[in-house]
């Protein structure tokens, strides 16, 4: 029997993938016509805390 755990940004830190130019910044921007929801995009961040365990067995 084996027991795995496999476990992603394990301390939940929000990497940030990109970010607008003008500012290096990913959630605002000094350009006009956007939005605060669509500056605030959430996949400018990688993917949260991901936990997999899991259980395999030999037959």
């Amino acid at each position: 029997m084996r027991i795995f755990a496999q476990i992603m940004n394990l301390t939940d830190h929000r990497n940030v993938v990109w970010v607008w130019r003008d500012t290096g910044d990913p959630d605002y921007t000094t350009v006009g016509g956007y939005s605060n929801e669509y500056m605030q995009d959430p996949s400018n961040y990688g993917p949260p805390r991901v936990i997999l365990l899991g259980l395999g067995v030999r037959l």
